[in-house]
């Protein structure tokens, strides 16, 4: 049933850019449709979509909505097709394969449109939830420790040179961090799992990503954070010895003079330094992680309760 006529203007179930984007899109999808026809597949669609709007708002934002909102769109714009064509209308497709063609692609980008603007308004965007304010500070911290560690890591590469083999196991070995990194950045722009957002809050689901994406030492409800971080520990320590290693036997060797002592030895304070901000860090991960969770499990309950 529809929950009235609240919340209207951008960022809500009722958002023109919306509305917009949709009749744009359609547009696109029937392309070389003589342009009457397309004109009366745009309202026709308009409308059914914005019956759909005025039934399910505030959106939920699930899979189930989104495809039945296509769906209702689709059926709406092929009946509406069949009536022109029997009355011989100029508003009419010319050739049927035109009609299949524009309502395949329209129904694709249709359902992913709404299911992501959907996710965007006040009653489903996690980015309001105040437990995300700590995590944005966790993810912001990780990816400038992970980047100062590439960094300096690749610094001392080239303050001891000419180590092939050591340079190509440390350059593979840095896309760990990176997949961190990459992780914490780009993990909120994609869409949830979609078999989640069809059974689950998806405030809820975006809170558990975002909770999973933060590295640390123990095993959360996915592997992927303790698997991780122990990978980044064999970087950090293999840079350190191998870099140190191959350093001293230049200089037992004769041949210190290739090395950069005084950009080795900075290098290696620097390491020295992060070793401690690393472990608090992973606590704060792990704080933050507990926190969200909390949140999670508060938010069910008070879904539970509700009749």
């Amino acid at each position: 049933m529809p929950s009235g006529s609240r919340d209207w203007g951008f960022g809500t179930t009722y958002d023109p850019r919306k509305a917009i984007g949709e009749a744009v899109a359609l547009g696109c999808c029937f392309l070389g449709t003589e342009w009457r026809a397309v004109l009366a597949i745009v309202a026709v669609a308009f409308i059914a979509l914005r019956m759909r709007d005025w039934f399910i708002h505030p959106a939920k934002a699930t899979v189930s909505e989104a495809a039945t909102d296509t769906l209702v769109m689709a059926v709406a714009i092929i009946f509406s097709q069949l009536y022109f064509v029997a009355v011989q209308s100029p508003f009419a497709v010319n050739k049927p394969q035109e009609l299949s063609h524009g309502v395949g692609w329209g129904m694709l980008w249709i359902f992913t449109g709404r299911l992501w603007f959907h996710l965007q308004t006040p009653h489903n965007d996690v980015q309001q939830e105040p437990e995300m304010r700590v995590f944005r500070a966790a993810a912001r911290i990780n990816i400038m420790f992970g980047l100062a560690v590439c960094f300096i890591v690749g610094s001392g590469l080239q303050a001891v040179p000419g180590s092939g083999l050591r340079d190509r196991i440390l350059a593979l070995a840095l896309v760990i961090p990176a997949s961190i990194i990459r992780r914490l950045l780009t993990d909120r722009c994609f869409l949830p799992d979609p078999v989640l957002l069809s059974i689950k809050d998806p405030v809820a689901v975006e809170m558990e990503s975002c909770a999973a994406s933060l590295p640390r030492l123990i095993p959360g409800k996915r592997p992927y954070s303790m698997r991780t971080v122990l990978l980044f520990v064999l970087i950090f320590l293999g840079s350190v010895f191998s870099t140190t290693g191959i350093a001293l036997w230049r200089l037992w060797t004769g041949q210190g003079a290739e090395v950069n002592w005084m950009h080795l030895v900075t290098n290696l304070i620097a390491l020295a330094l992060l070793a401690p901000v690393w472990w608090m860090v992973m606590e704060f991960n792990t704080r933050t992680a507990q926190m969200v969770q909390q949140s999670i499990d508060h938010r069910k309950e008070q879904q539970r309760s509700v009749p």
